[in-house]
């Protein structure tokens, strides 16, 4: 088990560290890095969801799919200005758009 567990931080410090890196296709990295960040948090694993949001959003700060993904984790860890601010942000992206109006209603509903 602690095997796997430092497997696991390892592989968030690369994933971060690729993120940061950048490279030539930056769209499917920062696909990687949301998919990455979704699957931590539905794991709720926060501080890992938490690295590798931050490292993308370092490399590309306008990124709306990371910036949605900030906002779930916001909410899950209960800050929900931050969550709101986030959700705001990107509530008009024609990619993410209906996944930040979706975190709006279900914060605005509670």
């Amino acid at each position: 088990m602690m095997a796997r567990g430092l497997r696991g931080r390892l592989g968030v410090a690369a994933l971060a560290a690729a993120a940061v890196a950048g490279g030539p296709d930056l769209g499917a990295q920062s696909d990687d890095a949301r998919a990455s960040a979704l699957a931590h948090l539905g794991r709720n694993e926060i501080v890992e969801a938490r690295t590798v949001i931050e490292a993308g959003l370092t490399r590309r700060p306008n990124d709306a799919g990371l910036t949605e993904a900030l906002g779930q984790l916001e909410w899950r860890v209960l800050h929900t200005a931050a969550a709101l601010r986030a959700f705001a942000r990107v509530a008009n992206d024609r990619v993410v758009g209906a996944d930040a109006a979706f975190g709006l209603g279900r914060i605005y509903a509670f």
